[in-house]
């Protein structure tokens, strides 16, 4: 036996296999004033997001840096984490923002039925004076 270090392969430098994209918004809190009071509304803007493909499947992808840390993303489903292109990533969000507005429109439309119901059985008293 030889005393002779063996030798190391050299790392093969990471294949690019590309990004998947999402858009997403983000609320930023406005500045605090010299007494720590908030010194206006806060601002909220949509950024792209992009996700390193870690590996591709016959049936889609997984990708990294997610807040799971992988996540996979299959390329036949309807609704999909992320999105090989930034144009089906920007569709993909104006799908999940009309759908948020379509639950909202339902919510308040049933707030408002319920509060004609509790008026029409306890009409608002008149208070003297």
């Amino acid at each position: 036996m030889s005393n002779e270090p063996l030798p190391v392969a050299a790392a093969a430098a990471p294949e690019d296999l590309g990004d998947f994209y999402r858009y997403i918004e983000v609320t930023y809190a406005a500045p605090a004033d010299d007494y720590g009071e908030s010194s206006g509304p806060g601002r909220t803007v949509v950024e792209l997001r992009s996700y390193p493909v870690i590996r591709h499947t016959p049936q889609g992808a997984w990708i990294g840096g997610t807040p799971d840390g992988k996540r996979f993303v299959r390329l036949t489903a309807n609704k999909r984490f992320a999105c090989p292109t930034i144009a089906e990533a920007a569709e993909s969000y104006k799908a999940r923002k009309r759908s948020q507005l379509r639950i909202l429109q339902a919510r308040v439309a049933r707030t408002q039925l319920v509060l004609a119901e509790i008026e029409r059985m306890h009409p608002a008293m008149q208070l003297p004076g």
